[in-house]
């Protein structure tokens, strides 16, 4: 058993204004945090190719029906990527469309909008007033402890050998969660800690969503947010 001292989220919140999405916090509705959690992966921007996509089922305790979130590199040029994540919402979902560097893995643009819309809002950087770009981990709200095992597991009608990390969350006012991932290094969207590269995510578990892979690939993404010129 292994302790590491960063722990593998992202905290990039899917909703939020003109300027940069907040981190979301446990103490507002547990339903928006549990899918902000699940519609974010710690990936690592340098690992990845144009093309790569991963489709992951997400589940809630009390509903019938699943949700569905996709990651999809759908373009590159010299020195960047574009980034589409798709995220359930209501009244239908919409799509985050990042640009990043690809040497650094910063974060370059940060656009929002229905797929197919030809309107969507730029979040980052904000022509109103410069901003600091949206961090992609955020470690001020818990004290993380991470423990990593290997584990089988069945997603999809497969079984996968994983690495299981397990994330225990401790908040200053005592309460405690605590996230299970699953990784396998044949999935697209490797997330890397502490300079170890653990795979894509098989599968999540967060409170009462759980969170698993539908289906992926190393080619096929294509674009579903166009950005104006």
């Amino acid at each position: 058993m292994r302790r590491f001292p960063v722990a593998p989220l992202i905290l990039l919140a899917a909703c939020g204004g003109g300027g940069p999405s907040r981190t979301p916090e446990p103490a507002g509705d547990e339903t928006q945090f549990e899918m902000a959690i699940a519609s974010q992966i710690a990936f690592d921007v340098t690992r990845l190719k144009n093309g790569e996509w991963a489709l992951y089922s997400v589940r809630l305790i009390g509903r019938n029906q699943p949700d569905y979130v996709k990651f999809q590199v759908v373009d590159e040029d010299a020195t960047s990527l574009w980034i589409e994540n798709k995220v359930p919402a209501q009244p239908r979902p919409f799509v985050l469309k990042s640009r990043y560097d690809k040497t650094k893995g910063t974060l370059l643009e940060h656009w929002r909008g229905e797929a197919g819309s030809a309107m969507p809002a730029k979040l980052y950087p904000s022509d109103r007033k410069p901003e600091m770009a949206p961090p992609r981990r955020d470690s001020s709200q818990a004290r993380p402890d991470i423990r990593e095992d290997v584990d089988q597991v069945q997603v999809g009608g497969k079984s996968w050998t994983t690495a299981r990390v397990t994330t225990t969350l401790s908040y200053p006012d005592g309460r405690k969660s605590v996230l299970t991932d699953w990784y396998n290094k044949d999935v697209p969207f490797a997330v890397v800690v502490s300079g170890k590269s653990y795979g894509g995510l098989v599968k999540r578990q967060f409170g009462r969503m759980t969170m698993e892979l539908v289906d992926s690939g190393l080619t096929g993404a294509h674009t579903e947010l166009e950005i104006p010129k």
